[in-house]
């Protein structure tokens, strides 16, 4: 399930939302400020962060830029929410996925969370991503190909499903190393190229080319000619 970390210094407001967000099966972490936000993605995975501008009252958009810039090598998804005297000063250019105003009771922010993952990714019900024949069901860590199961290493699954979550932008060796293998790893870049190679190979037919290799900069997957 994907990873969640929500910045902001409103307790009370925190657990109401965590509450509900793990109802939902997603995994949560928590942050009150720029540096533990800082060690909290490059120690994990994380998915999607969601700040909270109303914990720093005028301040919040600072904190959220801040935030941008501290994470500027980092690709991820975004969601802030504001309370209203804050939103004219907010400018698509900060670069957020999308936002909710803020309300005692977040549910609100449940739903433009699965709206957003279903947008970047096209997860179904059973929390299953599909892209044509191709399904990679994040519950049971399968993978099938026309119903046909694909056996996969824990490490390949991972990869397909981080490359499969962040469709069409492109990531170098080094970056997959971070977000795949761990900030700990000590392997190789050569480590992502046979990790690729062996999936395509076990993918098989037109799936071979939604895995490309974008030269002297590393990959991406793209299912732009698939159906």
């Amino acid at each position: 399930m994907q990873h969640i970390l929500i910045l902001g210094q409103d307790q009370e407001y925190n657990n109401r939302l965590i509450s509900l967000l793990r109802e939902e099966g997603f995994t949560l972490s928590c942050a009150h400020t720029i540096e533990e936000t800082a060690d909290q993605f490059y120690s994990k995975r994380i998915d999607l962060l969601i700040v909270d501008l109303e914990s720093w009252k005028e301040e919040g958009l600072a904190v959220y830029k801040n935030v941008r810039h501290e994470l500027g090598g980092k690709n991820f998804s975004s969601i802030i929410i504001t309370p209203l005297d804050l939103m004219k000063g907010i400018k698509f250019s900060l670069s957020f996925d999308d936002f909710v105003l803020k309300h005692d009771d977040p549910a609100e922010v449940l739903v433009r969370i699965k709206q957003l993952l279903w947008r970047q990714s096209k997860l179904d019900v059973g929390n299953t991503i599909r892209i044509g024949d191709l399904a990679i069901d994040l519950n049971n860590y399968a993978v099938t190909v026309a119903g046909k199961r694909v056996y996969l290493t824990y490490k390949e699954y991972e990869l397909l499903k981080f490359l499969v979550l962040n469709r069409g932008k492109v990531f170098n060796r080094e970056t997959l190393l971070d977000k795949v293998w761990g900030y700990d790893n000590y392997a190789g870049t050569r480590t992502v190229d046979i990790h690729i190679q062996r999936l395509r190979t076990k993918l098989g037919g037109k799936y071979i080319d939604f895995i490309q290799t974008i030269r002297n900069v590393g990959y991406t997957f793209s299912d732009d000619t698939s159906a």
